[in-house]
């Protein structure tokens, strides 16, 4: 009993901050999927008769210069903010993977590509979305667009270095760039198992 007390412990202790925003995430969600529930008033009517309103009444957090509801509009805007998210931490992924394999396997693409992604990342991420979202013009792709550029670079760079940790075990099992991913991305195969051959 007090073996596995301790063990519920140190898993507490281990994973406290995943549950926490995990806890938070599951919670943004759930007010993103019932906003029409929790809104109290459409996020885009305009009510001229109640123009910069303060919190408090009708409108807990008072409305806007055009009269909105900001309540309602915070509450609606847990879905754009969700989906961006979801969007950019996809795309992210799967380019950055795709970039790291390529980088790590062939030494023309680390010598060409990471370049210009050490180039983005000598920038801070803030500075680099504004200059990218400037240039590109406002809209909710080009924010993805900037988002994913920040993020591209710490991606890309874990994965070349499981790829180039791979090409260094000595011996060689495959010399397909593809099927290297797999064998890496593959849980049940240890590194011993997963050979190089140049």
């Amino acid at each position: 009993m007090e073996k596995r007390k301790m063990k519920t412990g140190a898993f507490i202790r281990r994973y406290l901050r995943v549950m926490v925003a995990g806890t938070v995430l599951v919670l943004i969600a759930l007010v993103a999927f019932f906003a029409p529930l929790i809104a109290t008033h459409d996020p885009g009517a305009i009510d001229m008769y109640n123009i910069n309103q303060r919190p408090g009444g009708e409108h807990l957090f008072g409305t806007d210069m055009y009269g909105r509801d900001i309540f309602s509009r915070v509450i609606y805007g847990t879905r754009v903010s969700l989906g961006i998210s979801i969007a950019v931490t996809t795309l992210a992924i799967i380019i950055g993977t795709c970039l790291g394999l390529l980088v790590g396997y062939y030494k023309w693409a680390d010598r060409t590509i990471m370049r210009f992604l050490e180039g983005f990342a000598a920038m801070p991420g803030i500075l680099l979305s504004i200059t990218i979202i400037t240039v590109l013009g406002n809209g909710i792709d080009k924010l993805i667009f900037a988002m994913v550029i920040v993020r591209l670079t710490g991606i890309t760079r874990l994965v070349r270095q499981q790829v180039l940790s791979i090409k260094e075990q000595g011996r060689s099992l495959t010399s397909n760039a593809p099927e290297l991913l797999l064998l890496a991305l593959d849980k049940q195969k240890s590194q011993k198992d997963i050979i190089y051959r140049p």
